[in-house]
């Protein structure tokens, strides 16, 4: 987190309500994750984003989707069969008496 500001009313009372900065998406998403819902003071948390936040929120999703879909694809056994080098028949080691 880089900050955070709690607003306050006309009358200079803090409200139940501030403005918080993440350095990365990850803090972010952990913040969402760890601190919605959660008690404080005997009242339930709620953690809300920006327009702007949630569309940026849904577009790393997608973009870390693709990247798991490819590595997945990789990861296949088909896959791993192309990356493997095929040896000759010639080039196994047979175990047995010696020449």
């Amino acid at each position: 987190m880089i900050s955070w500001k709690r607003t306050k009313n006309e009358q200079n009372v803090p409200v139940p309500f501030g403005y918080c900065e993440f350095e990365t998406i990850e803090g972010v998403l952990r913040c969402m994750r760890l601190m919605n819902g959660m008690f404080l003071y005997g009242k339930s948390l709620e953690v809300k984003f920006s327009e702007k936040t949630q569309l940026f929120i849904r577009d790393f999703y997608e973009i870390k989707k693709k990247e798991l879909m490819s590595e997945s694809t990789l990861d296949s056994p088909s896959a791993r069969q192309r990356q493997r080098p095929h040896r000759k028949r010639s080039q196994r080691r047979t175990h047995g008496a010696a020449d």
